[in-house]
């Protein structure tokens, strides 16, 4: 009885945890915590922190391709600026007859 309870203690204590990790603006997150009697919406925190980590991974997937998107950028640059000085090196040594 006692592992028990010590068992629903830990998980309940975690689930409190998980609630003060939501941010307060997040849908579920402030009003339906707390239920009618005044006690923690268990339900409610686990629902809403699945939803959180979620958006958090779609977040983290936005944020890896436009990194990558970046790193494309960042080398294709390089390779202009690389045939950009090739093409000033060659306008220094053919002399331009102008009008």
């Amino acid at each position: 009885i006692v592992v028990e309870r010590r068992r629903r203690f830990n998980i309940n204590d975690k689930i409190k945890e998980l609630g003060t990790l939501l941010p307060r603006n997040f849908e579920g997150s402030s009003s339906d915590i707390n239920g009618k009697d005044g006690r923690v919406n268990k339900g409610t925190i686990l629902k809403g922190t699945v939803d959180y980590v979620k958006e958090l991974k779609q977040e983290v997937c936005a944020l890896r391709r436009n990194g990558d998107l970046l790193v494309a950028i960042k080398n294709e640059n390089i390779i202009l600026q690389h045939k950009l000085a090739v093409k000033y090196r060659i306008m220094r040594v053919i002399p331009v007859y102008g009008l």
